[in-house]
């Protein structure tokens, strides 16, 4: 028996345990009630205080003192020792379970109720709670579980945060992540990676995602590599609307590019290059010179880009759509690109994908219900997801789910990200973050109460994380798998072919 329970209400019980029982932020245990026989309640610790027995208020203060005076000299001798000492640990209760059957908490449990650690089989009845794409095994405090845990590959399209600070395991976990959905082969994920850390790793010694030889895996680089497709596509295949994903435009400048649009269709970019400043004043006579001279300037530099190719059937977009449907994994690596030409790049491939899956919902439900839903993750996020910014990536975020088609936002400074649009991810993958103004953000984003969670959030360490989804019942501590032995242990399932899988459009997808 690990304590008692002594105080409390519905929404924090305080137990009385051992002095000598080391209790840990985050630890897990089981409340095992003394009348309703068949009941448990999983808590999670939350607090830890020192308690103690005496008939005077401040006889802890007054043994403290005795014990320095005597400190040196002879032993302080305590009587009662494991009567008067003991540990006061507040707990949140997580759920409530009858029997097999999981329910929230809306009642106390019995008065004096014993409590004990959690054991793997208190987590049976939860195996099918805790998703099926695995990145990693339940904690319990400090203690690791011999039970794998992740998300549902449902949630890909409710859209995903992944926030840490530096070095607190962001990259580790998305080459995690992105392994278990290549095994899992029922989802489809893009990957924009602007570090060049995935599929090489993150550094010497470490491995990428090449590491795990799988066929499931398509990558793209603008860097001449062998046997990597080349990054390229076709200027026809850049939109006025990408312009507000690496420039903050003007009002003047919107109206002026959707004119272009209007007038040019898909050949705009080529159009506005090729015509002098005179001949776009001459057809555009109320836009004003200044506004002309900028968006032609900024027109000028990305047909320079090496990645847009002057070929209008040419792009490799096709391909990743193709793979896609295919339910693979597809990286992009842009480490070789400026950043303007990243974002440019990124959000034309992202909108490609978006309306092709938005097309097949509206033209063909019985195909669409074929196709996976689909990941598209994007890295340093805030630069894109800001309040300042428009574009291809906040209209996933708000319009995504409808289509099966998912954000990935992945930030060290969740704060900076426009609080609608924070809001619209549903999963949450919470890490070790220094700054309190990001963890108070998360705290209010999340679709789970993470109030009695701070100081845990507060301790997490390197790998450690904390998943919050609607699709779980409870804010779920995991430790993830450390890619470098994962990719040792992985091997591709070789069960049947899911190309034609129906992923049926229902209620999840409305």
């Amino acid at each position: 028996m690990s304590g008692i329970v002594m105080d409390g209400e519905v929404t924090e019980l305080v137990l009385r345990v051992p002095y000598d029982r080391d209790v840990h932020l985050g630890e897990m245990l089981v409340l095992e009630d003394k009348v309703f026989e068949n009941r448990r309640y999983l808590l999670r610790v939350t607090g830890i205080g020192y308690g103690y027995e005496a008939a005077e208020a401040d006889w802890a203060e007054r043994a403290a003192g005795s014990i320095l005076l005597m400190e040196g000299k002879e032993e302080y001798r305590m009587y009662h020792r494991e009567r008067r000492l003991y540990k006061s640990v507040r707990c949140a209760p997580m759920l409530a379970m009858d029997g097999d059957r999981i329910k929230g908490v809306k009642s106390l449990p019995s008065h004096f109720s014993s409590v004990r650690e959690v054991r793997e089989e208190d987590y049976e009845a939860l195996r099918e709670e805790l998703g099926d794409i695995p990145v990693g095994r339940l904690r319990s405090g400090e203690r690791v579980l011999e039970i794998e845990a992740g998300i549902h590959g449902k949630s890909f399209a409710y859209h995903i945060g992944i926030f840490a600070t530096t070095g607190m395991g962001k990259s580790n976990l998305m080459r995690v992540l992105a392994a278990s959905t290549m095994k899992n082969r029922r989802y489809a994920m893009l990957i924009f990676d602007p570090h060049g850390e995935y599929y090489h790793g993150p550094q010497v010694g470490k491995k990428g995602l090449k590491h795990l030889r799988s066929s499931r895996l398509r990558v793209y680089t603008s860097r001449e590599e062998a046997e990597i497709g080349r990054l390229k596509i076709s200027y026809t295949e850049i939109y006025t609307s990408d312009m507000a994903s690496i420039y903050s435009l003007s009002e003047a400048q919107r109206e002026a590019l959707f004119a272009f649009s209007a007038r040019y269709r898909e050949n705009w970019l080529m159009e506005v290059h090729n015509k002098n400043l005179d001949g776009l004043a001459e057809e555009f006579p109320n836009i004003h010179e200044n506004t002309l001279r900028v968006l032609k300037r900024r027109v000028e530099s990305i047909m320079k880009m090496p990645v847009i190719s002057r070929d209008p059937g040419f792009s490799v977009n096709n391909q990743i759509i193709s793979e896609l449907m295919d339910r693979k994994v597809v990286l992009v690596d842009t480490s070789g690109l400026a950043e303007e030409e990243e974002l440019l790049i990124s959000s034309a491939i992202a909108r490609k994908v978006f309306t092709i899956w938005k097309t097949k919902f509206t033209s063909d439900m019985e195909e669409f219900q074929r196709m996976p839903p689909v990941l598209i993750t994007l890295e340093e996020a805030q630069r894109v997801l800001s309040e300042a910014k428009g574009g291809m990536f906040p209209r996933i975020a708000r319009e995504g789910r409808k289509f099966k088609v998912g954000l990935c936002a992945i930030s060290q400074q969740p704060k900076l990200i426009h609080p609608h649009i924070l809001t619209q991810l549903n999963t949450l993958f919470i890490m070790g973050l220094s700054d309190e103004g990001d963890r108070e953000k998360l705290g209010s984003a999340s679709k789970q109460d993470l109030a009695p969670l701070r100081n845990e959030i507060k301790s997490l360490n390197i790998g450690e994380a904390i998943i919050t989804s609607p699709f779980a019942p409870f804010p779920i501590p995991v430790r993830i798998y450390d890619f470098d032995e994962y990719a040792g242990t992985y091997s591709e399932e070789s069960g049947r072919s899911t190309k034609n899988m129906e992923i049926r459009h229902d209620e999840d997808f409305v």
